[in-house]
């Protein structure tokens, strides 16, 4: 579905946000931003075993509890866990819900300013150490532990999701993301998947390709280019690209430095020249 499209519905219908983790936290702050959040009239997950529960203050309900009423349901979840999801819906016989992941950045900043156009990677690179995040250093971790050159990039990988989801989904996700290397081991590159950024090199979307193009030293990849906004901290949540604080809180003492060795060979790579 195409965004303009979906923000008519949006305006148009009650809304219930299908999530009650870090994309659809993500989502009712974006609507806020945009004057929306009055559409949602509850976050929703497949059971709920309080009564009384909220977030953001709208009210946390049950996705079966929406069987008899007229309410439009964005799901926002990770694409590892979409799928189970849909079905759960198809079984309740709710038909009118559209996954938001593919929308949720150009709801956020508006339409891309360029599309499919080259980026150098040191440039976001840069920028990911001037921010001092370290989520693309767990990921080259990760793509160095398949190579079999370490055996933690897993455990900091998990760990990291685990920060902001479950178990179980921190493993589907990394799980996908072996299956993202192995592609890229037989087919390489893909050029048609553009990573996001803004005009300030900021990565919000496609640090799993961005790891992997630092790992086979490209020196450019494929992104779509957003507006720069001043909300940017608001929508994009430093948990997703792990800062000092974080590593302290989750991490042991051998992951942080594996962690901190990945950064600086990754930097040593293309910030030395």
């Amino acid at each position: 579905m195409r965004t303009p499209e979906l923000l008519e519905i949006i305006k148009r219908n009650d809304i219930a946000i299908y999530g009650a983790g870090e994309v659809g936290k993500k989502l009712y702050h974006i609507l806020k931003i945009q004057n929306l959040h009055q559409r949602v009239k509850c976050f929703v997950v497949s059971s709920v075993s309080a009564s009384g529960m909220s977030i953001e203050g709208v009210p946390l309900r049950a996705v079966s509890d929406l069987a008899d009423e007229n309410i439009f349901i964005l799901l926002a979840v990770h694409e590892v866990i979409k799928s189970e999801i849909e079905e759960h819906l198809r079984m309740l016989h709710l038909s009118n819900h559209v996954w938001i992941y593919p929308n949720i950045w150009e709801i956020a900043f508006g339409m891309p300013l360029e599309v499919h156009t080259k980026i150098r990677v040191r440039d976001i690179l840069r920028r990911q150490q001037a921010d001092g995040y370290y989520a693309a250093a767990i990921r080259y971790l990760a793509i160095e532990n398949y190579y079999k050159k370490n055996d933690i990039g897993y455990r900091a990988y998990v760990k990291m999701q685990q920060i902001h989801c479950e178990e179980k989904t921190a493993v589907k996700r990394l799980e996908r993301f072996l299956h993202l290397i192995e592609d890229w081991e037989r087919c390489g590159y893909r050029e048609e998947c553009d990573i996001m950024t803004d005009t300030d090199s900021r990565l919000f979307d496609g640090l799993h390709r961005f790891g992997l193009a630092c790992y086979h030293e490209m020196e450019e990849i494929y992104a779509k280019v957003f507006p720069s906004v001043s909300f940017y901290a608001q929508v994009v949540s430093e948990k997703i690209y792990i800062n000092r604080e974080m590593l302290a809180e989750h991490f042991t003492g051998e992951e942080k430095e594996a962690i901190y060795d990945a950064q600086e060979r990754m930097e040593g790579i293309y910030l030395a020249r």
